[in-house]
């Protein structure tokens, strides 16, 4: 069975050579047809493919994003608290706000006190905390960004 498609509008008989029974009879066969839609539909699968990876991967470099600055919004935190002398050394966890509802956060702070050698403006006994945060997305525990630094304070707060 041919499907009959229109003949182009230039002589094909002068261009292929061919005879003139096979003039008359232009157009496409049904095999040619399939075969060609077999391979447009292979470059649009792998088209799509290529596309549905592109997004994964924004969506990740989000949260990747997110999380960075949600480590260093944790920190920021810990150091406003330094300042004001109300650190806790202790682990802790929980869950941002809104809307960051879905990330959570981890947190290791230790203390240590370290008298400075050299005498110099500020010198005398510090409080150092070693911090380390981590956050991740909830349902995505494996991906943790973690993020650790000390915060060096004298002894006696902040007068205010």
């Amino acid at each position: 069975m041919r499907f009959m498609f229109p003949a182009p509008a230039f002589n094909t008989r002068l261009l292929s050579g061919a005879s003139s029974a096979r003039c008359h009879r232009a157009g496409f066969t049904l095999v040619e047809v399939l075969v060609t839609l077999v391979i447009v539909s292979f470059g649009l699968v792998a088209v799509l493919a290529a596309f549905q990876k592109s997004i994964s991967a924004v969506d990740q470099a989000r949260d990747v994003l997110r999380a960075a600055t949600l480590v260093a919004r944790r920190i920021a935190e810990i150091e406003a608290a330094a300042v004001e002398g109300s650190v806790a050394p202790s682990p802790g966890t929980g869950r941002f706000v809104e809307p960051y509802g879905q990330f959570l956060w981890e947190q290791q702070v230790k203390e240590d006190a370290v008298e400075l050698a050299e005498p110099r403006v500020g010198a005398g006994r510090r409080r150092w905390y070693e911090v380390q945060i981590s956050v991740w997305r909830e349902g995505r525990q494996l991906k943790r960004h973690t993020a650790g630094t000390v915060i060096g304070m004298p002894e006696e707060p902040a007068p205010r």
